[in-house]
């Protein structure tokens, strides 16, 4: 949708991709919600940038919904 060039890494699952993007190894990854329990986004460590529903999460309102950021129509 927006032109963006990225390399898909494949994973087993959300544990391993988790571990290296806390390990640097990555830079950025799409997950589901129940994915990512680690580090709390609230209080640092991995960051959610976008959330990619029709509203907000009730678990982490503060996190931009990406369709009503600029992306319109994602989900």
């Amino acid at each position: 949708m927006t032109g963006t060039k990225l390399t898909q890494v494949p994973y087993r699952g959300g544990a391993p991709a988790i571990v290296d993007m806390t390990g640097g190894r990555v830079d950025l990854m799409w997950g589901n919600m129940p994915e990512v329990p680690g580090p709390d986004p609230r209080r640092g460590g991995l960051r959610a940038i976008g959330y990619g529903a029709d509203s907000a999460s009730p678990l982490l309102p503060e996190v931009p919904v990406i369709s009503q950021t600029g992306l319109k129509g994602f989900s």
